[in-house]
């Protein structure tokens, strides 16, 4: 059983709101979330499961290529793995479940990430990682924990993001962008999961929406917040128009023979 962890501070309260009640709608239950900053009024108005870890980085500045480094991901998720026996499916806040992402989605599988969606594969994009660390799943295991601290290690290069860290670490062994679904980072086996299912920055057929800009553009936020309204009102509705656009996606992947490597399983 894998639980779904985020992680937030006060300015990213209205987000940690709205996830947890779009979890809930979703999954049945809340999820656990990192306390980076809340204020104590924020803490007592959700219903997830606050956790917190001392971070030592300055988690929320922007490296030289302007990418927020959000180094204290690897901290968290180290922590929980620690302290409890459940897998995690990590998720940045600002996304919005359509529908369940089933627990067979990662069999066989101790890690898994999503490879950049099409619409990311600009150098502008992949200076920042050839994977989006939006949506990470990870496996309670030995190996995993020791993986942990590794990339933990690699955050400590002052200009890094966790997510550039994490890929050029993955990327030592995975071929994000062109290898197939199942690879190994060591003897830890990697999952690669379709971006346009389970990390849809594109927001368009996703069982994950995410909107990266949500935090910092008004447009964004506009369209988050419709969306985080129509799903809790027309849950069903959203999930058939959603899987209908996917099944859409799948027949133009077919005839245009792209992106074959997650047609199967899909």
């Amino acid at each position: 059983m894998f639980d779904i962890v985020t992680c937030g501070d006060g300015n990213y309260f209205s987000f940690l709101k709205h996830f947890e009640g779009n979890v809930f709608n979703v999954y049945g239950r809340y999820p656990v979330i990192y306390d980076l900053g809340l204020e104590e009024w924020q803490k007592k108005s959700l219903r997830s499961a606050l956790r917190h870890v001392d971070i030592p980085e300055s988690y929320f500045e922007y490296n030289s290529h302007n990418f927020i480094k959000a180094t204290h991901k690897p901290r968290c998720l180290k922590d929980f793995l620690h302290a409890t026996e459940n897998d995690c499916l990590y998720v940045d806040a600002d996304t919005v479940f359509t529908s369940q992402i089933r627990e067979s989605v990662f069999s066989g599988a101790e890690i898994a990430v999503c490879p950049r969606h099409v619409k990311e594969r600009k150098e502008m994009h992949l200076v920042n990682g050839c994977l989006n660390s939006g949506l990470l799943y990870f496996k309670n295991s030995k190996e995993v924990k020791l993986f942990f601290d590794v990339w933990i290690a690699r955050c400590q290069d002052e200009d890094v993001t966790d997510q550039k860290a994490l890929s050029d670490l993955l990327m030592e062994h995975v071929d994000l962008l062109c290898g197939p679904t199942i690879q190994y980072y060591g003897k830890i086996p990697v999952r690669l999961l379709d971006p346009a299912v389970y990390n849809d920055v594109s927001c368009e057929t996703g069982i994950l929406f995410h909107y990266k800009n949500a935090g910092r553009r008004d447009w964004a936020r506009s369209k988050y917040e419709r969306m985080i309204s129509l799903q809790r009102r027309h849950p069903d509705l959203v999930r058939l128009l959603v899987s209908v656009r996917r099944m859409l996606l799948y027949c133009s992947r077919f005839i245009l023979r792209r992106e074959v490597r997650f047609m199967k399983g899909a």
